[in-house]
């Protein structure tokens, strides 16, 4: 499991635990305080709780903090984690698209693989609005205004919670592309049904 390299530093945007049991996220002075709201609830609610919570919570927590900030206590394991989604993240993981679109000469997929990408995004959990970005409309002409304009097959697309990106902004690149900015990382991270992964792993539409 993943553990705080410095437990006594508040980590960015607190100590906090989402129970996918209660559907409630906690938050807390510590882990510790973590854990004990978290048990008191899930007693009240007459729910089970792991012998090791605090660290189940530990876990939790920092596989969305930076990866500088978490170590692994199992030597063999590989320390991967998804930090928060803030505006500039979104941003900044966004630009990288946008210049490898630029480096590869402009070029798109088809209409037809655009709308199939995008299907699959649209009904994928992965992909929400996130509080941070507030209005994201401003983002999207952004991404528009870069990526040749706006297309109806990425009506509905929003930001990808594991890459940290606009979906539209993806769905509309060629084969090509995808795999060269695709991380090993990511790759992990991605759901089975992900096309981005099924294409890096092999299984070409194009």
């Amino acid at each position: 499991m993943l553990k705080l390299k410095e437990p006594q530093i508040v980590p960015p945007l607190g100590f906090r635990y989402h129970d996918e049991d209660l559907k409630y996220t906690f938050r807390g002075s510590c882990i510790q305080d973590l854990a004990k709201r978290c048990i008191v609830m899930r007693q009240a609610n007459g729910l089970l709780t792991p012998p090791d919570f605090e660290a189940v919570i530990e876990d939790w927590l920092c596989r969305r903090l930076p990866e500088k900030m978490v170590y692994s206590d199992n030597p063999d394991e590989p320390v991967i984690t998804h930090p928060a989604i803030t505006y500039f993240l979104v941003q900044g993981m966004t630009k990288h698209v946008i210049e490898a679109y630029r480096k590869a000469g402009r070029r798109f997929t088809t209409s037809e693989e655009m709308s199939r990408r995008a299907a699959i995004c649209m009904n994928c959990p992965q992909n929400r609005k996130h509080a941070t970005c507030m209005n994201c409309d401003g983002l999207k002409d952004w991404v528009n205004s870069n990526l040749g304009g706006r297309m109806k097959e990425a009506e509905g697309l929003l930001v990808c919670d594991i890459l940290a990106v606009f979906n539209s902004s993806h769905t509309r690149l060629p084969d090509d592309v995808i795999k060269e900015i695709t991380t090993i990382k990511q790759l992990a991270m991605l759901p089975d049904e992900c096309w981005r992964k099924q294409l890096v792993q092999g299984e070409d539409h194009e």
